[in-house]
């Protein structure tokens, strides 16, 4: 185990960019009301070998002054990108983000999330080492290479800003894992030591989450909020299997084009990854749903990153008839309902049942007509099926 991370440790040391520190300085040059920082993993120096995104917090005293800062950004071919709070992209050799926020405080309820940022980065510069450094790096990967990397409201996993907190709260990866195996639902890490009891102290709104992580420099705000159970579950059975047999290929992230099934090509809609991941979702329950419910047992999964949805079906080809089950007799209305509904109707076991006679017999078919449907035309550019 330990010449393991040893070696993972190393492999996830990154290269020094020198480009994002030039940007920000470029831009405070520019700014006449706000400041510019670097924020996010490049100023914690928690970023991933080739990464190349980097986020740039632009603080304003009272209000933010749009046009100070389309003023500093002028020359870049930028995109707006709208949200709780409108920031702006911009795509060169780095991937630029730059946000505005409000001056925040350590206690103060934030207006915007986004407004704690400045001080997330402060707090991590101030409680991190280098090995804790190298932890979280290595924690990164674990958590990108099983799809579980990300707030995102498409992704409810670990965000980088939770990672951070574990690894300091657990002080290494390898005592994160040996601790995660052992969470219970509604497990609470409150590294600072805030809340006497944060299940009756915090927002009852954002304890829905499995895990409660308490924000170091707001107490009341759960930083894991965006987790989902499915994804809790999934962390500690990764955990588990490592612990028992570490190994490399935890590390490496699997194409979802290694799998057989049907695949599906999307093209998302413009706009953030957050927004138009979200929609790609709502496609993936849709057929998912649509598909069962038909009759084709179908497993689906998919990767907003390689544009892919796949439909992993039991059975392609359904008999012609099947017994559609209704209501039992003693509910009239619903009877009489069901019988209007469908003509071939008998009774058994006194219960009203009927002959139907499907459409669609193969998956193919049915497919292409759900891919015609509005609600899957409406959440994406375009979406078809590859031969």
């Amino acid at each position: 185990m330990n010449n393991l991370l040893d070696t993972l440790r190393k492999k996830y040391t990154p290269e020094k960019l020198v480009e994002p520190v030039n940007f920000v300085n470029k831009l405070n040059k520019r700014l006449k009301k706000g400041k510019a920082m670097l924020g996010g993993s490049l100023a914690q120096e928690t970023n991933l070998p080739g990464q190349h995104d980097a986020d740039v917090f632009v603080i304003y005293e009272d209000k933010i002054d749009y046009a100070d800062l389309k003023n500093a950004i002028k020359d870049y071919d930028y995109l707006v990108v709208h949200g709780s709070r409108d920031y702006f992209q911009i795509k060169n050799n780095i991937i630029y983000e730059i946000i505005p926020v409000l001056k925040f405080s350590k206690g103060q309820k934030p207006l915007n999330v986004a407004d704690m940022s400045p001080l997330h980065v402060g707090y991590f510069q101030k409680k991190t080492n280098s090995l804790l450094k190298s932890d979280i790096r290595v924690a990164k990967a674990f958590f990108k290479a099983n799809n579980l990397y990300g707030a995102e409201s498409y992704v409810k996993g670990f965000s980088g800003h939770v990672i951070n907190i574990l690894i300091l709260y657990y002080g290494s990866f390898e005592n994160l894992l040996k601790n995660a195996i052992k969470w219970k639902e509604k497990t609470v890490i409150d590294i600072e030591k805030q809340l006497k009891d944060p299940l009756m102290e915090m927002d009852k709104s954002k304890l829905e989450s499995p895990l409660i992580v308490v924000d170091p420099v707001y107490k009341y705000r759960n930083a894991a909020a965006a987790l989902s159970k499915e994804n809790f579950q999934k962390f500690k059975k990764l955990a588990s299997s490592f612990l028992k047999n570490p190994g490399e290929e935890f590390f490496i992230k699997k194409s979802l084009t290694e799998e057989e099934g049907i695949f599906l090509k999307f093209t998302p809609l413009d706009g953030s990854d957050d927004v138009s991941g979200a929609k790609i979702l709502k496609i993936k329950e849709y057929l998912e749903n649509k598909l069962n419910d038909y009759g084709f047992k179908t497993k689906v999964d998919w990767s907003f990153d390689e544009r892919l949805i796949l439909l992993k079906p039991k059975v392609r080809e359904l008999p012609k008839k099947f017994i559609k089950q209704g209501p039992p007799l003693n509910f009239e209305e619903h009877v009489s309902h069901f019988k209007q509904k469908y003509d071939k109707t008998f009774v058994e076991d006194n219960i009203i049942k009927a002959v139907v006679e499907r459409k669609y017999l193969n998956i193919g078919e049915y497919l292409k007509k759900l891919l015609t449907n509005k609600y899957v035309k409406e959440r994406c550019k375009n979406i078809q099926i590859m031969v």
